[in-house]
């Protein structure tokens, strides 16, 4: 039971590092990069997802969104949509969105550069294994709740919970006369009739 509590802190500690430090990065994907006043560019969505509009100002390096009614414009796109922007005759630019419909724009005539824009929230290494340990905590501990069926779940949890945490290992381990684990794992595989 002691081990059933060490992996229930360890899943604490895990869940406290995952919310100060975050298990998820931020990146923003773009599409149909234009620079007005060059010929009209239209290119597929590649993922999913609520997309705004977003130009450089000429007197700036600072991406801005475009508004609507003091908003942000946010347009759903889909894989595959395709979408992108053309400058009319009269200098107007207009978004080209799926199904040939057309938006115009209101950014300035001197904007260097306009594309549509979503963030992604993708799961960094550590988040997948912080996962992969709350996973295995979380099957520690069902068993553990089932201990009140019986005492055969209880030898059943302490065998589970030495295979997790690889104390068996160890135990085998400074049978075999080695005192460390990456040692004897070393030579399990060099000597395999000796598993």
């Amino acid at each position: 039971m002691v081990r059933v509590r060490t992996y229930c802190r360890m899943l604490l500690v895990a869940a406290v590092v995952c919310a100060g430090v975050g298990c998820a990065k931020t990146s923003n994907v773009r599409v149909g990069a234009y620079t007005p006043g060059t010929p009209s560019r239209v290119e597929p969505v590649q993922l999913s997802g609520k997309y705004t509009i977003r130009y450089r100002p000429a007197d700036s390096n600072t991406l801005r969104t475009v508004e609507e009614d003091g908003k942000p414009l946010k347009l759903p796109l889909y894989l595959g949509d395709a979408v992108g922007f053309r400058t009319t005759d009269d200098g107007t630019l207009v978004a080209l969105l799926p199904y040939g419909k057309e938006k115009p724009i209101p950014v300035p005539a001197d904007a260097r550069q306009v594309h549509f824009a979503t963030r992604v929230r993708e799961q960094t290494d550590f988040g997948r294994k912080v996962e992969a340990a709350t996973v295995v905590t979380a099957g520690v501990g069902v068993r553990a709740a089932a201990v009140v069926g019986g005492f055969i779940i209880l030898g059943e949890l302490d065998h589970q919970v030495d295979r997790l945490s690889g104390t068996k290992d160890l135990d085998e381990a400074q049978r075999h006369g080695f005192d460390n684990i990456d040692a004897y794992h070393r030579w399990q595989r060099e000597h395999p009739q000796h598993r």
